[in-house]
């Protein structure tokens, strides 16, 4: 949907791009903290080791992430 709004709309000067984040300890997630097994299983999935990104820069738990920057040529 993103690739196909990207192209469409492109001519009208408008922007389409999609972030798509793992999990990271926020209020919405601050559920899976009260689940010690399942926090752990999610926490052994990351390489950081956890999922505190607050801990880091944002910019410092985007790690192993491919962010095609071409202006839309391989979305048309």
């Amino acid at each position: 949907m993103t690739r196909d709004l990207g192209v469409r709309l492109a001519p009208e000067n408008i922007w389409v791009n999609v972030v798509c984040p793992g999990f990271i300890q926020t209020p919405l997630t601050a559920g899976l903290a009260e689940s010690p097994e399942v926090y752990e299983l999610l926490a052994r999935r990351h390489p950081w080791g956890d999922l505190d990104g607050r801990r880091k820069l944002r910019v410092s738990f985007v790690t192993a992430a491919v962010w095609t920057v071409d202006g839309g040529y391989t979305s048309s």
